[in-house]
């Protein structure tokens, strides 16, 4: 599950939430990715006294016709929302729910690759060979005791996996940062190049280089 910033203006992008009262979440310059975009509205809707103590959250399933991320916002009330046109096109919900406690949207979230596994590689060769003048364990004259290899972000997923790493990579913002979900949280990564590989019949893998973690 990689949620990647995109080059989209996700400041134009607006969800207005009734609970009770009636108030509107604008999203920041610096919530450009699907994750961090929903973060943030979470955070405004339960910290809004308007709503009266109201609890949000928010899930993401798996939508198999793109391999995206697919979002749904709950609430332990009754609410009703709308989203405006760049809210819909980025986050994928409809333009209203009225009377729920779970809006689930139809369409997948912009910048988002949901894979079967998402995998964090990064790893180290060593040498156990003994050279003419170093100790039991040495390397051999010229081979590097250690050789360090990127570590790369990998993920699989079937025939539509090559398309949708495409589409993403080509909407990303720049410099390209994702926020990669390890099963427990969410990390944010600087991603370089991405590999494309066929890993053997309609099973695909796409690799991406880490550059850091921030």
């Amino acid at each position: 599950m990689i949620a990647f910033a995109t080059s989209d203006d996700w400041t134009a992008a607006q969800v207005q939430v009734t609970v009770g009262g009636t108030d509107v979440n604008t999203f920041g310059a610096d919530e450009t990715d699907a994750s961090t975009a929903m973060d943030a509205l979470v955070a405004w809707a339960n910290a809004n006294g308007t709503f009266g103590g109201a609890v949000f959250a928010w899930s993401f399933d798996r939508q198999t016709a793109e391999e995206a991320m697919q979002l749904t916002l709950t609430c332990d009330t009754s609410m009703s929302l709308s989203f405006d046109a760049e809210a819909q096109t980025l986050l994928g919900f409809s333009a209203s729910y009225s009377s729920t406690n779970s809006a689930a949207a139809p369409n997948s979230a912009a910048g988002t690759i949901y894979g079967q596994r998402v995998a964090e590689r990064g790893y180290l060769i060593a040498s156990d060979r003994d050279a003419d003048a170093g100790g039991d364990g040495a390397t051999e004259t010229m081979v590097a005791a250690w050789t360090p290899r990127r570590p790369t972000l990998a993920t699989a997923g079937g025939w539509v996996l090559p398309a949708r790493v495409h589409e993403v990579v080509k909407a990303a913002a720049s410099p390209r940062t994702a926020r990669v979900y390890d099963g427990t949280s969410w990390r944010t990564f600087q991603v370089g190049g991405v590999t494309i590989e066929r890993v053997g019949g309609a099973l695909f893998r796409a690799s991406f280089v880490a550059r850091a973690e921030v």
